[in-house]
């Protein structure tokens, strides 16, 4: 982040984050809730929990909900509405097999030292034959991860995922890979995105003008549109499956 207090930052993100589009999207709460196949009397630990948005997605088909996060701010916009908890990702404080289901959006990116460690601690405090269903935005084409690193850099300190980076994370703790599916999100405002960031005008000015001078490649993937000062993208996200 450029010219941004980590803990400012953070603060500010918690309070726009259910403005963002792509956290609100209708289809892609649907997909990644489809993919988890949640059931009645099941325990559900969310990892990254956040503001609750996609616990609050799919309480209505599960028993009870379990979250964490390592940020006090993301977690007091829950509003009391789960079982949450303050705690480090890769120390969950549950005895081995707890869960029945665990579920990870948008989390992995931000776990930047030894992330191998927090989804080997998700394979051990969830049951034998249980799945974990894990969301992450990730680069639009292989070809263009490395521009799609420097854009998100500029943003904050995050690993950049491709598909394969999260199937052998999930294969090397002990899982099972049993699927995966892309789902996108179509016409996000660039501009838009930005001013919720909580970023300050260098770093938006630098990150917006990466995406409009971006490769040929970047642009063909983004499926990228500039109308009225803006550009519009199309996001990726993909969504991997895998059981103990």
């Amino acid at each position: 982040m450029i010219g941004t207090d980590k803990q400012e930052y953070w603060k500010s993100r918690a309070r726009q984050y259910g403005k963002f589009k792509w956290a609100n999207d209708p289809s892609y709460l649907s997909a990644f809730i489809k993919a988890c196949e949640p059931r009645e009397r099941e325990w559900i630990l969310d990892v990254g929990i956040g503001t609750g948005l996609v616990a609050e997605a799919i309480l209505p088909f599960a028993s009870k909900i379990v979250g964490i996060d390592n940020s006090k701010d993301m977690l007091t916009q829950c509003n009391g509405k789960f079982n949450v908890m303050f705690c480090d990702a890769r120390d969950i404080p549950y005895p081995d097999g707890s869960f029945d289901k665990i579920i990870a959006r948008n989390v992995f990116h931000h776990i930047t030292e030894r992330l191998q460690d927090a989804v080997n601690e998700c394979h051990r405090v969830l049951k034998r034959g249980r799945r974990i269903v894990i969301g992450e935005r990730i680069a639009p084409s292989d070809e263009t991860r490395a521009e799609y690193g420097a854009i998100f850099r500029l943003k904050d300190k995050r690993n950049i995922f491709i598909e394969s980076h999260l199937i052998n994370l999930i294969e090397r703790a002990g899982f099972e890979f049993v699927g995966s599916q892309s789902h996108w999100i179509r016409g996000l405002s660039v501009k838009a995105w930005l001013a919720k960031s909580g970023l300050d005008d260098e770093a938006k000015s630098k990150i917006y003008n990466l995406h409009i001078n971006g490769s040929d490649e970047l642009k063909r993937a983004y499926k990228m549109k500039k109308r009225g000062g803006d550009c519009f993208i199309d996001i990726k996200n993909i969504i991997v499956i895998g059981e103990k």
